[in-house]
């Protein structure tokens, strides 16, 4: 077998924005960026943490999709899971063969509204009551939706040793038409040993 390829041109970095942003400020955001923007001087450059300008950042295709995800937890561990971020992805080709391409980099966000959870519903529980486990869980109807509370809650429930492992990660429902979240804990308790009693 043989393969044949043609890299074509390697792309530098050019200038990385954000768009659309009202809840986090644009420097909480720009700290997501993995790049450096050899354009910015002054103030700006202090807050996108420019490094020496002699060096060239290549765009990274794998870096730019992890800060992209980074950004959307982010915003969901705020309640914004209905924020539309899109990264964009903008190419500008020299002028010389010789030279460089750029890309110029940005995040469009629409935040849209945060969710809040309207209800959190525990099923399977057979044996354990419903209020140890709901002691248990850290977030609570009338909250802003929250992943990383949610997290903390699965966690602390597989903590109190009742159920079996691993508990499926919990479902979430839509409550209504402003799109107000129900939470779904599932559990299935463990089964418990047999005494066996002899007489004679």
């Amino acid at each position: 077998l043989q393969v044949d390829i043609d890299e074509g041109r390697r792309y530098r970095v050019g200038t990385v924005t954000v768009d659309g942003n009202r809840f986090f400020t644009t420097a909480q955001l720009m700290s997501l960026n993995p790049f450096v923007d050899r354009n910015a001087s002054g103030l700006r450059c202090i807050l996108r943490h420019c490094g020496d300008s002699s060096q060239v950042r290549y765009f990274d295709q794998s870096a730019w999709e992890a800060a992209t995800g980074k950004l959307t937890t982010q915003y969901a561990n705020e309640g914004y899971i209905y924020a539309d971020i899109a990264p964009r992805v903008e190419r500008v080709e020299p002028t010389d063969s010789s030279q460089l391409g750029i890309v110029n980099l940005s995040w469009q966000i629409n935040e849209q509204r945060p969710a809040i959870i309207n209800r959190i519903e525990i099923v399977g529980n057979e044996v354990t009551h419903d209020r140890v486990i709901r002691e248990a869980i850290v977030i609570l109807p009338g909250d802003v939706f929250a992943q990383d509370r949610i997290l903390r809650s699965y966690q602390n429930i597989g903590n109190l040793g009742f159920f079996q492992q691993p508990m499926p990660f919990p479902d979430t429902r839509r409550a209504n038409d402003e799109g107000d979240l129900d939470i779904i804990f599932k559990v299935e308790e463990k089964h418990t040993g047999n005494v066996n009693f002899g007489a004679s």
